[in-house]
């Protein structure tokens, strides 16, 4: 139950970095099951790295060997958020269990993933990504998965871009989308009338998910079961 609070974050020669509530950020050797957290992150800040990942439970995953890949059961009610006054060239991507999840292989599946907490960007960042359960889902099917909290970006929020989905901020090649709900608000507030430069370049908006994409030779991708 304890917050985490990011105040400055160095990256050397700009590569990614990434802070979570209860890992920072996992590759191939730690296998997630049955966690659960319920502190806040908060980003506050500078960093000079290329992308910033934040997650109510993890920052950043990746796996590249199928066998070692298991994410599932996992909850998150801590609530994630930049500080109005936080400053970045970063892209972030910010989401209630992870700030993104990149499966190397269709095989492996994502089960029951569920945000109870609010995803609100207030600060200054080149490109914003949030989603109530990732911000990006790459490869793997995603079943079972549940978003209740809120997705917002607040007057005042500064970005070039913004991809915001109610249970998937981006999604990319993924195999299956089973029953998958979200019961959350998706909110851009309206900008400061002194403040309308480098406020919004573009804006994608959508309950579930933005982009579901293939790649050649790949099977269909299904989606089934989906309620927003």
């Amino acid at each position: 139950d304890v917050d985490v609070t990011v105040t400055s974050f160095g990256a050397a020669n700009k590569a990614k970095a990434s802070a979570g509530g209860v890992v920072g950020a996992i590759a191939n050797l730690c296998k997630m099951n049955n966690v659960t957290n319920n502190g806040d992150v908060l980003y506050n800040g500078t960093t000079n790295a290329a992308a910033m990942y934040l997650g109510g439970v993890v920052g950043k995953s990746s796996y590249t060997t199928p066998s070692l890949a298991e994410f599932s059961n996992i909850t998150n009610n801590g609530n994630v958020s930049t500080a109005k006054d936080s400053k970045s060239d970063a892209d972030f991507l910010m989401a209630g269990v992870a700030g993104d999840i990149v499966m190397e292989s269709a095989a492996v599946v994502c089960d029951k993933l569920t945000n109870n907490g609010d995803i609100t960007h207030n600060g200054y960042s080149n490109g914003i990504r949030l989603g109530g359960v990732a911000a990006y889902a790459c490869t793997g099917s995603f079943t079972n998965c549940k978003n209740t909290g809120d997705l917002t970006i607040t007057t005042g929020a500064r970005h070039l871009a913004a991809y915001m989905g109610g249970v998937f901020g981006n999604t990319v090649y993924p195999k299956t989308f089973s029953n998958i709900v979200n019961e959350g608000a998706i909110t851009i507030q309206d900008a400061a009338k002194e403040d309308l430069t480098f406020k919004h370049g573009y804006i994608q908006m959508y309950g579930i998910a933005y982009g579901v994409s293939m790649k050649a030779g790949d099977d269909i991708p299904t989606v089934t079961n989906c309620t927003n």
